[in-house]
């Protein structure tokens, strides 16, 4: 007796009628049919094909493309007017006076965290709605609210309030979220208009006969809208001019991805054949000038008019 590939022969009393002639049926008890026989699984009816690990490993192309060191964030989003003109960001509005009390600053303010925005201050927020980020820090010496009149402009951390507590002098200052520091250790890229947006807090500080006395890539910070600021005013001095070598090491990194000016007074590019001679021009003259001899020759980048 034969029988198909995949049946089983079941007797079936009732069905044979007392001889010995069988049925065929699935596994299911059924007759056969014609149709392709199917088994049915519990769960998904899906068909899960199995992987091994080489077919599972990423290729190398693939993986420069997912490599996070690779990836290049989008620009900073720092908006302008024109060319040549005042910069405006985001930010720049008509600032309130500033405030100040003799009264501990902790009753309005809740202490978040500590930050390093080029020297150690405090996160904190207002206790009472709507909630403001801020940054409280204790500053070098005691500074009255009419010496800071020089300090409304967009790219100079704004001071909001000032307490004075227990023979201290705290400053309620604007929230930022960077140095540019810690922007250039990352791929994120800069350009001419970050250099002029500094261009443009320390000529305002030279018109009104301040300088800092030490300013650097930790000193310039980022607002969450990618508006620069210099910070840490308090650390200032009176001069009636301002050297632009300041602003040329800073633009020198900027330019090195973070790698400092060598030794020596001139500020001389590792790499001058990947820049423009405009660019060394620049630098040469920021090495010995002023901020009007910087304004007077052309400059890195787009060279549309840095400053």
């Amino acid at each position: 007796m034969s029988r198909k590939k995949g049946a089983r022969d079941t007797r079936w009393p009732e069905l044979n009628q007392g001889d010995d002639k069988t049925i065929s049926t699935d596994v299911l008890g059924k007759p056969p049919s014609n149709d392709a026989r199917k088994t049915v699984f519990p769960g998904n009816f899906d068909v899960i094909e199995l992987k091994s690990v080489s077919s599972l490993e990423v290729p190398a192309a693939e993986r420069e493309k997912r490599d996070a060191s690779k990836y290049v964030p989008p620009k900073i989003p720092l908006e302008v007017k024109a060319v040549g003109s005042e910069i405006q960001t985001k930010g720049s509005q008509k600032r309130p006076p500033i405030n100040h009390w003799v009264e501990d600053p902790w009753n309005t303010y809740s202490n978040l965290r500590t930050l390093d925005r080029g020297g150690i201050v405090t996160a904190a927020c207002t206790q009472k709605t709507p909630v403001q980020m801020v940054v409280i820090k204790e500053l070098r010496s005691v500074l009255r609210t009419t010496e800071l009149k020089w300090t409304f402009h967009q790219n100079l951390v704004a001071f909001l309030e000032l307490y004075q507590f227990e023979g201290k002098m705290l400053a309620v200052m604007e929230y930022t979220v960077a140095t540019l520091r810690q922007v250039m250790a990352v791929p994120l890229p800069l350009e001419e208009i970050h250099i002029s947006a500094l261009f443009e807090g320390i000529r305002h500080l030279s018109k009104n006969g301040v300088v800092h006395n030490n300013l650097n890539t930790s000193k310039v910070l980022f607002t969450p809208d990618g508006c620069v600021k210099i910070a840490f005013l308090d650390d200032y001095q009176l001069s009636a001019s301002t050297h632009a070598r300041p602003l040329g090491v800073i633009a020198i990194e900027m330019m090195q991805k973070g790698i400092p000016p060598g030794p020596g007074n001139a500020l001389i590019l590792r790499h001058p054949d990947l820049w423009s001679a405009e660019a060394a021009n620049f630098l040469s003259v920021a090495s010995w000038g002023s901020l009007q001899d910087l304004k007077n020759v052309r400059h890195p980048g787009s060279l549309t008019g840095l400053c």
